[in-house]
């Protein structure tokens, strides 16, 4: 790899969706923008709810590189990093984990908001980061 080419720093922000603190979300991403530059590349899964919900339009107003790796039984969008082909399936519940196993392989970093930490979501991140020895920061 060239050295001189920069290393993008890909953070996942995922969240319940019913959290909607979204004051917390901005200053967050805020302070990321402020610490990684250009170099920083937001990643969600582009729910409709909660933090995914206002994931893409923070990053928009802040200039931050945004990315959507949404399950396949949701309906393809231009922020997507997989192909057009790959989405509006059939509804699977196996979708969210194949979902959260893309999203994780992808980034560097996984943010989850969240009021619960025993949610299933949160244990199947958890599972999975230490699988690839990533991290995983639950912020309330």
């Amino acid at each position: 790899k060239d050295r001189k080419e920069m290393t993008t720093y890909k953070v996942a922000i995922l969240g319940q969706d019913t959290y909607e603190n979204v004051s917390k979300l901005k200053k967050h991403i805020y302070n990321w923008k402020e610490n990684f530059g250009d170099s920083l590349e937001i990643v969600s899964g582009g729910g409709k709810y909660g933090v995914e919900k206002n994931v893409r339009e923070i990053c928009v107003d802040f200039g931050v590189s945004y990315s959507e790796i949404p399950p396949f039984h949701y309906k393809w969008n231009q922020d997507c990093i997989y192909p057009q082909s790959r989405y509006n399936k059939n509804y699977n519940i196996k979708y969210f984990f194949v979902q959260n196993k893309l999203i994780v392989e992808y980034v560097d970093l996984v943010i989850f908001f969240t009021e619960d930490e025993k949610i299933t979501k949160v244990k199947d991140l958890k599972r999975l980061v230490e699988k690839q020895n990533k991290s995983l920061i639950l912020k309330s």
